[in-house]
């Protein structure tokens, strides 16, 4: 069986706020320094986006992705 490689973007949480980068749609970010994440939507520069903190987060967005497939 083949493995899928992922690479997310990454920086520093300055680097983030400075470049204040639009994500695309699905995309992660990283930041380095403080091992947080978001994951964009294609719409909204880094600034405004949500972090995902701990696994209640990513749990949320999980079933949001599923409830969206499901509509």
């Amino acid at each position: 069986m083949a493995l899928t490689r992922m690479q997310q973007r990454r920086g520093t949480a300055t680097q983030w706020t400075t470049a204040d980068t639009i994500l695309a749609s699905g995309e992660i970010g990283v930041e380095t320094n403080t091992n947080k994440f978001k994951v964009g939507n294609g719409i909204s520069a880094w600034s405004t986006l949500a972090y995902f903190e701990n696994e209640t987060d990513v749990a949320a967005a999980i079933q949001a992705a599923v409830d969206g497939i499901l509509d």
